[in-house]
């Protein structure tokens, strides 16, 4: 976030500080959301010995059926773990 402040500040000198911040997040969050955090993930599962087959279906973009989602009333209990 403080490379990404540097590089921001030529172009938003004299701007609020509060307006900056906001122009620095917009740019920051997508980019560990969508980039970094996927790329560190998938490298430390590696790292771990977890084979790619695994990481790549971890890492898809998969929805849950509509039963197993959180807070979902009809939720079979007796298959649930946690209880």
């Amino acid at each position: 976030m403080l490379i990404a402040s540097a590089i921001v500040a030529p172009f938003t000198s004299g701007w609020p500080d509060p307006l900056r911040t906001a122009v620095v997040i917009t740019v920051v969050v997508p980019i560990a959301v969508f980039w970094a955090v996927p790329t560190l993930a998938k490298a430390a599962q590696r790292m771990r010995g977890v084979p790619p087959e695994v990481v790549a279906a971890a890492c898809s973009a998969r929805t849950l059926p509509a039963s197993d989602t959180v807070g979902d009333i009809t939720r079979d209990s007796s298959s649930d773990p946690r209880r």
